[in-house]
Formats: C-alpha cells, structure tokens, sequence
C-alpha cells in the first residue's frame, strides 16, 4: 500500500454557465446540472519496471487515463519519465518506492511533447532493484448529479 500525506478529500463541484448578455439586467433563467463528489485515492503498484519502456501502462484502472511510462538508468542516476494526457488532474503523485516508502528524487522536471504533458523525476544511482513505481490518482467516489433552475435572477 502506497502512503502519502498529499491525498485530498471533501466534496468536489463541478458546475458550468454561460455568461448573459453583456447588457443583461436580470437572468431570466439560470438552469443546468451540477455534479457533486468526494474525492479519493487509487494506488496503482507496479513492479516490473523491466516492462516500463514508453508503451501505455495497462491497467484496467487507467482505461479512461492514458499514461505512458518509460524507466532509464543512464549516467548513474534512474529517470522515471511520465507521459500523460495535456489536461489532466487526476495525477496526485508518482515515483519510486521501496518498502513502501517513496525514495526522495534528486530532481524533477515537467515539460511536454506531442500533444502530451511529460513528468520527468531523476534519482541518483540505480534504483531500479527492489523497488516499484507508485501511482496515486485522484477519483472521483459516487458522484451525484442534482438538476437545477432558477429564475428571474437580478444582475448587479
């Protein structure tokens, strides 16, 4: 089991509007849905980091998250680098963990590349024997949508 101190928690809202006219004095209806949530953490383990070469992880839990994973020892150092969809926020954290504690990178680094946003934390010496690579997501728990409308809506 991964542990963190960066999970968050409460409830999530999720609500879009269009804006009114600019010369708009009174919104005669304001209706729509909004979704309503907590949030919670999915641990995703992996610990054939032999396997981890750029492909897509497959992971049942990463159906709907597409995440590229490539794991490299080069100069001395370990490089774990991220390839993950441009808007995301479903990542809470990731990087290498031995005995289920997260060893401390010696640099990290973000940037992006065809169309994708890339994470890259780099690790002084090889790091890559008794270890696995952590995944912490965000996930949204039994989310509900609740229908709204108001009326008549007096513009400052």
């Amino acid at each position: 089991m991964i542990k963190t101190a960066r999970g968050k928690s409460g409830p999530v809202i999720s609500l879009q509007l269009s804006a009114p006219d600019r010369n708009a004095a009174v919104i005669r209806s304001l209706k729509g849905k909004v979704t309503i949530s907590r949030i919670g953490v999915q641990n995703i383990e992996l610990t054939d980091l032999s396997k981890l070469k750029g492909g897509l992880i497959e992971d049942e839990r990463l159906k709907d998250f597409p995440i590229r994973a490539s794991i490299t020892v080069e100069n001395k150092q370990t490089v774990v680098k991220l390839l993950l969809p441009e808007k995301h926020d479903q990542l809470e954290f990731f990087g290498l963990f031995r005995n289920d504690r997260a060893i401390r990178p010696f640099s990290e680094e973000e940037g992006g590349e065809d169309g994708m946003v890339s994470s890259i934390v780099t690790y002084t010496g090889d790091q890559t024997k008794g270890t696995f690579l952590g995944i912490i997501l965000r996930r949204m728990i039994d989310p509900k949508t609740i229908d709204f409308e108001f009326k008549d809506i007096p513009l400052p």
